[in-house]
């Protein structure tokens, strides 16, 4: 390197166009690395794409999280990006990430009968009632993620060309509202709620308090995994994510294309779509309906044969 990394350091977080807080834990997980070096007796100075390579062995050896890994290394990748661009030195730890294999989701979806308890164990004879059953409902059958509920107002429910549309907020959108259609029918669902609820403002939020403020992400999240308890759901691998899952996998086991369901659930990549193929796999090697296939050849030739 032509400069001493304490400079290029200096002058790599300057120009760095991140956030504060970013920023800050970027600055932390350079001191790892710096510390890592020290330790075992290398030059900060002259480090080789080995010494990178080495580091990410050391990380994974300490047993982090695959994410964690993947930031410690993204650091890095920027820093000596940095170092490249300027003339400082050679990119040595250019393309060095930690790919792991794609493990499927852990939350599982809820089976139809599941879904058929949730539901009819909400009292809709109360505005609160009628409000989670019309947001569960609406989760069950767009896919839509707790926050993007949430978010929404009155206001969001719109309509355009005969066609209703939700203005959805897409988590990694840069809360960029984007229009997402939904049937006549839940749109009256909302419609009817909003009715009985009463609006005063169309900025409201769709889906408030008790307290007719807007409740914190996790709020509801919390309280979804309540209503799934209070139907008997006590899973701990279902969640109100499960909400999300559920819709997925329908949608698959429908025969959905598999374009279709990534536009709904906002993805950006269809292999992270795909992943929710797994959770049909597993419930059909447990199913296993070749077996009742084979088993009624076997016996309608063994009938045959008499």
């Amino acid at each position: 390197m032509k400069k001493l990394w304490s400079e290029v350091e200096q002058e790599f977080f300057d120009n760095l166009d991140v956030k504060v807080r970013s920023k800050n834990t970027y600055r932390r997980q350079l001191n790892v690395f710096k510390v890592w070096i020290i330790t075992t007796g290398r030059n900060i100075n002259s480090l080789k794409r080995s010494d990178i390579l080495a580091y990410k062995s050391h990380l994974i050896a300490q047993g982090k999280e695959a994410s964690t890994i993947d930031t410690y290394l993204t650091i890095l990748r920027l820093f000596y990006q940095f170092i490249e661009e300027y003339g400082y030195g050679e990119n040595i730890a250019a393309d060095i990430k930690y790919k792991r294999k794609a493990k499927g989701y852990r939350k599982e979806h809820l089976t139809q009968e599941e879904v058929v308890r949730l539901l009819d164990s909400i009292d809709r004879n109360k505005i609160i009632g009628l409000r989670d059953y019309t947001m569960v409902f609406l989760m069950l059958t767009t896919g839509l993620r707790c926050t993007e509920v949430n978010n929404l107002s009155v206001c969001d429910l719109q309509k355009e060309d005969g066609y209703n549309y939700l203005l959805v907020k897409r988590k990694g959108y840069d809360q960029k509202s984007t229009k997402f259609g939904i049937t006549q029918h839940l749109a009256d669902m909302i419609t009817d709620y909003l009715t009985q609820r009463g609006v005063e403002d169309d900025n409201e939020p769709m889906f408030p308090s008790r307290f007719h403020e807007r409740m914190k992400d996790i709020s509801v999240s919390r309280h979804i995994c309540q209503l799934m308890r209070n139907a008997g759901i006590e899973s701990k691998k279902k969640t109100a994510h499960s909400l999300r899952h559920t819709a997925a996998v329908r949608a698959i086991e429908a025969n959905v294309p598999i374009r279709q369901v990534q536009i709904m659930l906002g993805h950006t990549d269809v292999k992270t779509t795909e992943l929710y193929i797994g959770s049909i796999d597993a419930e059909m090697r447990l199913r296993n309906p070749v077996v009742q296939v084979l088993e009624e050849i076997a016996l309608n030739g063994k009938e045959t044969s008499k």
